[in-house]
């Protein structure tokens, strides 16, 4: 009986150790748009010897190591309530290393400015951390701390104005980079028969995410990538009982706003791409599958950025001073529904200019690098 690709339902979750199937749960579902788990079971070589004739002999294939791996792509949405974990929860903290929430509702007592403010309280808030503050014009702006002394704060980028005393601040919830990363991952992909009784049923274990991609559209919701090897693929667990979701659908990038230092930018696309330089042990004699994943390689976090070629200044002069530029980009304004993300130093490169028969554009392209060695501040997203 035919099976629909429309009705498949994924499941992941964090293992507490490397490679030891997680039991998956209603709570640990997943909404996708694709996913792909590809394996080879043998990885069969021929055995090369001298032969007659001038076939592959059969008995001399002989097996390799089993390899195994995975690919999704799945909409970004935001918890639907502050500190609430996102539904790709598991995929954020295994692509960034650790996820950070402050539970915190506070207002501003006095001395609000555009960068900073005293709060009635600053408990649990540290430098890194996103605020998300109501501002005079009503909406809600998430901005990233970069200092904390006392109830005494300051924040980037600026916003358009002061808040008001008595405006609301409230913590909330960050996925950022760490020095070592080995979280790894049980995902599960069920599909169903066309009379919804079960079908294919597959799963990897020991999974890392080794590459992680952030598109941003003007005109679309957010969306994320996820790729990795994992240790080992096989039939799945038996299926979880419900299929419990966080969140409703995401703003597009018609709600938000984002900016070049504390300068408004108007762009069209933009991505971020985190490469883990992860690897997976399974090169030793009397080794199968792996046996830990570690970070061998240095990480690298890169941007892409298209804008319409208009001011020069923001990120064209830079590129050809060759100065770094901070980025900052907000999708959605409603709380509960909002993501951010901050690039403190994007090494903006001399961009491709488009020449066709209409608006001309420039594609912006660059690292993204830590401010010091292990600072690990290179891209923080923060879920409000």
């Amino acid at each position: 009986m035919l099976q629909l690709s429309r009705q498949g339902r994924v499941y992941a979750k964090i293992e507490a150790a490397y490679g030891v199937q997680e039991t998956l749960a209603a709570a640990n579902a997943i909404r996708h748009q694709s996913i792909d788990f590809p394996a080879d079971k043998f990885n069969r070589e021929t055995l090369m010897e001298k032969q007659t004739g001038a076939g592959t002999i059969a008995a001399n294939r002989v097996d390799r190591r089993e390899s195994a791996g995975f690919s999704l792509e799945a909409v970004l949405r935001a918890g639907g309530a502050v500190n609430t974990a996102p539904e790709l929860d598991p995929f954020l903290v295994a692509a960034f290393g650790q996820t950070t929430s402050v539970a915190l509702s506070t207002t501003v007592a006095s001395g609000g400015t555009t960068t900073g403010a005293t709060l009635t309280s600053a408990g649990g808030l540290a430098v890194g951390d996103p605020v998300l503050i109501t501002c005079p014009d009503g909406k809600k702006r998430a901005r990233f701390l970069t200092s904390v002394a006392g109830a005494v704060v300051a924040w980037a980028p600026a916003l358009p104005a002061a808040p008001s005393n008595g405006a609301a601040v409230k913590g909330s919830r960050r996925y950022h980079l760490t020095t070592v990363n080995s979280k790894s991952l049980t995902i599960a992909h069920y599909l169903v028969k066309s009379d919804l009784s079960a079908g294919l049923e597959r799963q990897v274990i020991g999974a890392g995410v080794d590459k992680m991609t952030l598109n941003l559209d003007a005109n679309a919701e957010p969306s994320a990538s996820f790729s990795g090897d994992a240790k080992s693929f096989g039939d799945a667990q038996t299926k979880p009982g419900g299929f419990t979701t966080i969140g409703s659908a995401p703003p597009s990038g018609i709600v938000g706003e984002a900016m070049v230092g504390s300068t408004a930018l108007l762009w069209l696309k933009a991505k971020i791409d985190i490469e883990n330089g992860l690897w997976w042990r399974k090169d030793e004699a009397g080794v199968a599958t792996a046996s830990e994943m570690i970070r061998a390689k240095r990480r690298s976090v890169g941007v892409s950025l298209s804008t319409h070629v208009e001011d020069r200044s923001l990120l064209y002069d830079p590129a050809i001073a060759g100065t770094s530029q901070a980025l900052f980009f907000q999708i959605g304004f409603t709380e509960g529904n909002i993501l951010a993300i901050r690039v403190p130093l994007f090494e903006v490169k001399v961009p491709k200019t488009s020449d066709g028969d209409d608006v001309a554009d420039w594609d912006f392209a660059g690292p993204a690098n830590e401010s010091a060695d292990a600072a690990n501040d290179a891209i923080t997203l923060a879920v409000l």
